[in-house]
């Protein structure tokens, strides 16, 4: 797990309570897709990046493209 900084957010095209964030953990700047309502641009965020250690010994997985999204077959 990481901290970021949501640098901008956008809803996402297809889903009426999904927002499309683009979040520097430091290292990158990742697009990360969220249904939190409370977020906002300049917030401070944790962010799993792929294989960062969750709770109950799991991992966070490959980063995978939103159903529905430009690119997706």
């Amino acid at each position: 797990m990481v901290v970021g900084e949501v640098l901008s957010m956008h809803k996402h095209p297809n889903a009426d309570t999904l927002w499309v964030c683009q979040v520097d953990v430091g290292s990158r700047v990742l697009q990360i897709l969220t249904g939190a309502q409370n977020v906002r641009q300049g917030d401070l965020v944790p962010a799993a990046i792929p294989g960062a250690k969750l709770p109950g010994k799991r991992r966070a997985g490959r980063a995978r493209r939103p159903r529905g999204s430009p690119g997706r077959d």
